[in-house]
């Protein structure tokens, strides 16, 4: 189920990556990060004309939208459409796609970095995974790589004390 490559990493990165995995299917975000990031706004944009009909996005291809509307559809169960409508409006306004698609997978690591509690590992798998080759765990790696550089600030963040101080807490 993981490449050997995550295997060679150890214990810590497996931690991160089957952390960052269970938050993405946990939280239903899992489908977000699968498709391209105009994909997924595309997703996010059917879903919001389900309730607010009239909603468009300038950046989004209406193609892609009428194709993921179906699939929408299915993603929203009944139940949970009347509380849905406050985040549908809400929503119905400009965002950021790459800023969208960056958010979830940034919070997916986090969960994986607080989960693992190894910074090291957890760069090193951000790295092979957006790698056509691996690169080594380096300074100039991590910071011309966006995704392994978000979850290094965070790392030296308020934010990551405070929840990592929660959770021994807890």
């Amino acid at each position: 189920m993981i490449g050997a490559a995550l295997v060679e990493l150890g214990p810590a990165a497996q931690r991160f990556a089957a952390a960052r995995a269970l938050r993405l299917v946990a939280t239903g975000l899992d489908v977000l990060l699968a498709a391209t990031p105009e994909e997924a706004a595309a997703l996010l944009v059917a879903i919001i004309r389900q309730f607010v009909p009239e909603y468009r996005h300038p950046n989004v291809s209406e193609a892609l939208v009428e194709a993921e509307a179906a699939h929408a559809a299915r993603l929203v169960p009944r139940k949970l459409r009347p509380q849905l409508v406050a985040f549908a409006v809400e929503s119905a306004g400009p965002f950021d796609v790459a800023a969208l698609h960056a958010a979830v997978r940034d919070g997916a690591n986090i969960a994986g970095l607080l989960a693992a509690g190894d910074l090291p590992s957890a760069l090193a798998v951000v790295l092979a995974a957006s790698a056509t080759t691996p690169a080594p765990l380096t300074a100039a790696a991590v910071v011309a790589n966006p995704e392994a550089f978000a979850l290094l600030r965070f790392a030296v963040s308020d934010d990551h004390d405070a929840l990592a101080r929660a959770m021994e807490d807890a």
